[in-house]
C-alpha cells in the first residue's frame, strides 16, 4: 500500500488498518519466539542439557559475570558528625556532603586519615 493510498481512507479505516496490522505483528511475533525457543532447545539438547539446565545457569550466581571486579572500595571521606556516613569518592556525592560543601567547607575537609 502506497502512502497516497493512506491518504485517502478515513480515520476510522486508518484505525481498523491500525488494528489489523497489529493484530498480524503479534501472530508474527508469537511464532519467532515459539521458533527461537525451538532452536534453543535444540541447541542444548545437542550439548547434552535441557533448556531449563542453561537457564539456571545463566540466572546463577556463578555463572554470571560482573561489571566489577566485586571488590568493595574503602571509603576515604567521614561526615564528622556521624561517623557511620562515609563516601569512597566514587558516584554521586552524598546529600551530607554536598550540603557541607554548599556551606563552603572543602571536599578535603572530610578525607579519612586512616593512612
Amino acid at each position: 500500500m502506497k502512502a497516497e493510498d493512506l491518504k485517502n481512507l478515513s480515520s476510522e479505516d486508518l484505525q481498523n488498518l491500525k488494528t489489523h496490522i497489529e493484530s498480524h505483528l503479534n501472530t508474527r511475533r508469537s511464532g519467532e519466539i515459539r521458533e527461537a525457543y525451538r532452536q534453543a532447545e535444540a541447541l542444548a539438547r545437542g550439548v547434552g542439557l535441557s533448556l531449563a539446565d542453561l537457564v539456571e545457569q545463566g540466572t546463577s550466581r556463578r555463572g554470571r559475570k560482573t561489571t566489577g571486579s566485586g571488590n568493595k572500595v574503602e571509603p576515604r571521606y567521614r561526615n564528622p558528625e556521624n561517623d557511620t556516613e562515609t563516601w569512597t569518592g566514587r558516584g554521586k556525592k552524598p546529600r551530607w556532603l554536598a550540603a557541607r560543601i554548599a556551606e563552603g567547607s572543602a571536599l578535603e575537609d572530610f578525607l579519612i586519615n586512616d593512612k
